[in-house]
């Protein structure tokens, strides 16, 4: 009697067992395919907007250049070149307070032997200073650069470099940017989650990409961003890319 109470009851423990797993396989396997339903019920968009700025900044720089046997000599060439660069400036519009001179640099130029090596003898001295000019009257920059260019003809040693046209406004065009990248991206998911008969819920995850300023009808892109500085108006982009969840 004992033997058969044993034998039964090690059969009842198996059974119990055996079915205990069975539940519990089925229960985790229900929550495999609820946790998977869950990861699958989510949708990622890229939200996109653009818009056109002017510049309201430029910024330019002007290198003068002075060179004599004499050192005294070219740096009062180089002071003459000054006045007469920084009138032209004013004279046309350019307040002397946006109107800022660089650190002057003195370099003593050395005669070349016949291989091309600097000897010992000196040739004369280079002088060199530059002006900075930030402004907001791009106009009056842009006819300044016209005046320059007959003056150089004439013997101004001013190097002329094209001026940057900038943008102060940035950092608050790129907040309202986002926004509005953002909201297109939700639209975006909403028409997509729409056609299966489901609905956007929660923002899971947001990422905004790097901004392109370019000239108006530009399509240069770079994963470090685009600056351009060449034009006056200028096409500025944003892109996000947003994870919704979807009811």
């Amino acid at each position: 009697m004992s033997n058969w109470i044993e034998t039964h009851g090690k059969t009842a423990l198996v059974g119990v067992i055996l079915a205990s797993v069975i539940i519990g396989t089925s229960i985790l396997a229900g929550g495999l395919v609820k946790f998977k339903e869950l990861e699958q019920s989510k949708l990622a968009v890229t939200g996109y907007a653009e818009t056109l700025v002017k510049s309201d900044v430029a910024e330019w720089t002007l290198t003068l250049t002075a060179f004599n046997k004499v050192k005294s000599n070219a740096y009062k060439k180089l002071n003459q070149d000054l006045g007469t660069l920084k009138n032209v400036l004013t004279t046309n519009g350019i307040d002397a307070k946006d109107i800022n001179e660089n650190t002057l640099y003195v370099t003593t130029n050395y005669k070349k032997n016949y291989n091309g090596y600097d000897t010992a003898e000196i040739e004369g001295y280079t002088l060199s200073k530059a002006l900075v000019v930030r402004t907001a009257k791009i106009d009056a920059v842009d006819l300044v650069a016209k005046k320059l260019e007959g003056l150089v003809g004439n013997g101004l040693g001013v190097d002329i470099t094209a001026p940057q046209y900038l943008y102060s406004k940035l950092d608050d065009l790129k907040l309202n940017l986002i926004a509005q990248a953002t909201k297109n991206a939700k639209d975006r998911a909403s028409t997509m989650a729409k056609v299966t008969g489901n609905q956007v819920g929660s923002l899971l995850t947001a990422s905004s990409g790097v901004f392109q300023i370019t000239a108006p009808n530009s399509t240069d892109v770079s994963d470090y961003g685009q600056y351009d500085t060449s034009t006056r108006e200028k096409k500025v982009t944003s892109v996000v890319n947003v994870t919704f969840s979807i009811n």
